[in-house]
């Protein structure tokens, strides 16, 4: 909370500054449930709205994690995250759900995932070159598809 306390103060300041902290948590408070993002390094550019968390990041927002080697971030003007690129070793887990890939992109409400992209539960396993998710939808756009449906 401390973080995200001097976060706000700065982001509504007009004064330019540039963060850059090791092992940092950062708890976004925009949306319920909130958005907690944890990563060894970040580094915070508040002037031009953006982040860099790096190291192995871990990202969670109710049942939905994300994990990262990489993860780049675009502030909105409210301090809510507008566009974000999870970088090198993707794992998205949501209930029942895991999508992996090398790059993640989340604008607004969809999600592109690329190189190497598999969707698995419990039943079906979906390998593509592209897989593109919409936030609220249990559906998959998936570019190069194969589709295994395993037996019960």
């Amino acid at each position: 909370m401390f973080w995200l306390s001097i976060l706000i103060e700065l982001i509504g300041s007009t004064a330019v500054a540039q963060v850059e902290v090791e092992g940092a948590r950062m708890e976004i408070n925009g949306e319920a449930p909130s958005l907690v993002i944890e990563a060894p390094a970040t580094q915070l550019d508040l002037e031009n709205g953006r982040g860099l968390f790096s190291g192995g990041v871990h990202a969670t927002q109710g049942d939905l994690s994300l994990s990262a080697d990489e993860v780049e971030v675009t502030l909105a003007p409210s301090g809510a995250i507008d566009r974000a690129v999870a970088r090198d070793t993707v794992v998205i887990r949501q209930g029942e759900y895991q999508a992996t890939g090398r790059v993640a992109v989340i604008d607004g409400d969809t999600m592109t995932l690329t190189g190497a992209a598999e969707l698995t539960s419990r039943n079906h396993r979906m390998r593509g070159s592209e897989m593109v998710f919409k936030v609220g939808s249990k559906t998959v756009k998936c570019t190069d598809c194969t589709l295994v449906v395993q037996k019960q």
